[in-house]
């Protein structure tokens, strides 16, 4: 009897972890992409994150995002909830806004206008983990005269007013995608201000993924006309030729 309770204890442990273990792995992946501070009397402010990778979409009741002024006082927070957004794939983006449709976009998720107040100028916006009161940070970005300590942030980027938007570059590692080297936890390395209009979930990202072909390989980056088989093959010819040439030559001497 002993050994059946302590077996089904078990199961019930594997299965809790079973369940609970990927759950971090559904939304983590996402870093912050864009941010755009509002005054307008309806809100209209904005944050768009992206995934670097596959199945980053399972945000809803896992993350918040929480603002900050020039020197760490929160200035609103929001759980993101509702309906997940439906594409998981890596670079996909997600539009978290107080306006049903900033610039002319659907969000994917719409918070309420108190619960999502940037500031213009200076201040600081966190992507973090639903663990209060800790609200671990995923991703940050402090832009203008912040004089904060938030972790990494690094120093601020350009300041960004009101009706601004500050955009993450991706230029780094891969050149034509988001990946990790795109954060290096210093906002005014990773962030610039943009003219850029936000991207929803729905959106097909412009993003391409770099080739991953080894050097050498025909067609590679490094070896585009696959040379190092051509020049293999002109030596087994030369090789050959050769070869052919002795055999001639001692036939002749026998004569």
């Amino acid at each position: 009897m002993i050994r059946r309770l302590v077996l089904i204890a078990s199961l019930a442990t594997v299965t809790i972890l079973a369940f609970s273990a990927p759950a971090s792995a559904t939304y983590h992946f996402n870093l912050i992409r864009q941010i755009h501070p509002s005054n307008g009397i309806n809100g209209g402010e904005w944050v768009e994150l992206q995934a670097f990778a596959d199945g980053q979409n399972l945000i809803s009741g896992n993350a918040w995002i929480r603002t900050f002024n020039s020197t760490d006082q929160l200035q609103s927070q929001y759980l993101i909830t509702g309906s997940n957004p439906l594409n998981g794939r890596s670079q996909r983006t997600i539009l978290i806004s107080s306006l049903v449709s900033p610039a002319g976009v659907d969000a994917d998720f719409v918070a309420p206008v108190a619960q999502l107040q940037m500031t213009g100028q200076d201040g600081a916006v966190c992507f973090t983990h639903n663990d209060p009161p800790a609200y671990t940070p995923i991703d940050c970005v402090a832009y203008g005269n912040y004089m904060g300590s938030l972790p990494g942030v690094g120093t601020p980027a350009a300041a960004t007013p009101f009706e601004s938007t500050l955009e993450r570059s991706i230029t780094k590692g891969c050149g034509t995608a988001l990946d990790t080297a795109d954060d290096t936890d210093n906002s005014t390395a990773d962030f610039a201000l943009s003219t850029s209009p936000p991207r929803n979930n729905s959106a097909t990202p412009t993003e391409m993924p770099c080739a991953t072909t080894p050097p050498g390989n025909p067609a590679s980056p490094v070896n585009p006309a696959g040379n190092v088989r051509k020049r293999k093959c002109k030596k087994k010819q030369k090789r050959s030729v050769e070869i052919a040439k002795k055999k001639k030559c001692k036939k002749k001497k026998k004569r």
